[in-house]
């Protein structure tokens, strides 16, 4: 559990960093795969923290396009 939570706060430092304030969204140039590696973990810890982040409202994702919908609570977690 407090891996997925340390994932999860790593997940939010990298959307924050890839989106400014005035853009609220970014095309991600790494697959999930790479994205996962990248990140030190496997690949269903690093969909599950994304699908967390979306059921809370904070994220939504197409594809590779991730859109940030509050910032605030990013910056919360």
């Amino acid at each position: 559990m407090i891996s997925l939570k340390s994932l999860k706060y790593k997940l939010a430092i990298f959307l924050l960093e890839k989106t400014a304030p005035k853009k609220n969204y970014f095309i991600l140039k790494r697959s999930r795969t790479q994205l996962a590696e990248y990140f030190g973990v496997q690949c269903p810890s690093l969909d599950c923290t994304f699908k967390e982040l979306e059921d809370e409202g904070i994220i939504s994702t197409e594809g590779r396009v991730v859109t940030v919908l509050n910032r605030n609570k990013l910056s919360g977690i």
